[in-house]
């Protein structure tokens, strides 16, 4: 029988330049890579062992039957135990865990049965053999390799589908074209028997998983290039989770505004494009975040590369940036925070970054602002007030104390002025400044004045 591997072999070349780019271009380094990498590498070896599998056949001779046998057995086994790693790798956050134990074990245990079917094969010829003409011949088992192909597309369809609400629509769709071709092409290849599909079905499935779950221009900032504050939350919680140690360094770009206006918006956008990639450069990772439009996040694994790429940013920040010819002073503020794992919460950490932010006058020169034990108690101090403000407010806690007004003129008092003063159950008195502040940030202070 004459067989059509074209298929086989554009499913090998789309493959390797899936994988050539993959492991080229920027990544992301999340979960969702962890398991794309690993589907990428069992999809590779799966279409790579069908199209050896098919040469071996096509090549085939009675004097090398026992090798022919035991390479086709091996390749064999490695499709069936393909699908079971795949679907393993498919994160699934909304299943029972012990429903998600109980069908784990039963499919091990198909996929183990199957196994030792193909390996039995080799005696019985159940599966497949070659006859006296030697002519590939697929026995009656044969088509329960299919079949168990097709039972995973279902079960990984029905994985998706419970865990849709973690996709967006868009990438639903996409998950579920895959599955739909990857289901047709191995239909085909049954129907016919000499059309091999599968792997160009998988090859194409590939591309649609790698732009559903580890396609970085979806969280790339369109602007300056770096990934952008979607990222950096998916990115950040993952380290919290884990209780990963890890370092921020934060540059505020307090002047952007103000070169807009005078330089005009599109050199502003050249400057930020010129920082983004100097700060790739300088920490040498890709791990440079735009969280706001004026704010960048680098985060480091080592204390050593913290202190060392802080210091090299402070550098590149105090020289003059040159744009069009003309040099142009683009000072920032530069906070820096150890063990930011110890923040706990995401929005507690960026919270801490405004707040060290706040605390730096603005002046024409770059500042650094490293935070300390003490900077820390001033934040979680204020953290308890912001949360405090709002029951106070709701329940009307604040006091109101007189102050007269004395007129040294005429030697007597005029009037009286009424001041709101707020006591803390476990804290005292908060300064007035304080809960002021804070009260002009939360939009409150226009009620707090209707209470006294």
């Amino acid at each position: 029988m004459n067989y059509n591997i074209n298929f086989q072999v554009a499913a090998v070349i789309i493959t390797a330049l899936l994988l050539y780019h993959f492991l080229t271009q920027k990544k992301l380094h999340n979960a969702n890579v962890k398991t794309f990498t690993y589907i990428l590498v069992l999809s590779g070896l799966y279409i790579l062992s069908d199209l050896l599998g098919t040469l071996t056949i096509m090549n085939y001779t009675a004097e090398d039957e026992g090798i022919v046998m035991g390479i086709l057995t091996g390749i064999y086994l490695l499709d069936i135990l393909i699908p079971y790693i795949l679907y393993s790798c498919i994160p699934d956050s909304h299943e029972n865990e012990k429903k998600s134990g109980a069908l784990s074990v039963i499919c091990a245990g198909i996929t183990v049965a199957m196994m030792i079917a193909v390996l039995g094969n080799l005696g019985s010829g159940g599966f497949f053999c070659f006859d006296s003409n030697d002519v590939f011949q697929k026995g009656t088992g044969y088509v329960f390799l299919y079949l168990y192909a097709l039972v995973y597309i279902v079960l990984i369809m029905l994985r998706m589908i419970r865990s849709r609400e973690d996709y967006t629509p868009e990438k639903m769709s996409i998950a579920g074209k895959f599955l739909v071709i990857e289901g047709v092409c191995i239909g085909v290849e049954l129907y016919t028997g000499y059309i091999f599909l599968s792997g160009f079905g998988l090859a194409l499935g590939l591309i649609f998983l790698y732009l559903m779950m580890n396609n970085p221009g979806d969280y790339i900032d369109s602007t300056t290039g770096a990934f952008d504050k979607r990222y950096f939350d998916n990115w950040i919680q993952e380290k919290f989770t884990k209780g990963i140690e890890f370092h921020v360094i934060a540059v505020e770009l307090f002047m952007l505004k103000q070169i807009n206006k005078v330089y005009g918006s599109s050199t502003g956008d050249l400057l930020l494009v010129q920082i983004a990639r100097e700060l790739q450069n300088i920490t040498g990772s890709v791990q440079v975040f735009r969280t706001t439009g004026n704010c960048f996040l680098i985060i480091t694994d080592s204390l050593t590369e913290y202190e060392k790429n802080r210091q090299e940013i402070e550098n590149y920040f105090k020289e003059p940036f040159e744009t069009d010819g003309e040099k142009i002073t683009f000072p920032a503020i530069i906070c820096g925070i150890i063990n930011g794992e110890k923040m706990e919460k995401e929005d507690v950490l960026l919270a801490y970054i405004e707040y060290l932010i706040s605390l730096v006058k603005r002046a024409d020169e770059t500042v650094v602002i490293q935070s300390d034990d003490r900077i820390l108690e001033g934040f979680r101090y204020e953290k308890e007030v912001e949360h405090f403000l709002k029951t106070a407010v709701d329940k009307d806690l604040f006091e109101v104390y007189y102050q007269p007004v004395f007129w040294t003129k005429e030697d007597r008092y005029i009037t009286l002025e009424a001041l709101s003063r707020l006591k803390h159950p476990c804290m005292g008195m908060i300064p007035p400044d304080v809960f002021i502040g804070i009260a002009e940030r939360q939009g409150l202070i226009a009620q707090i004045g209707l209470l006294q």
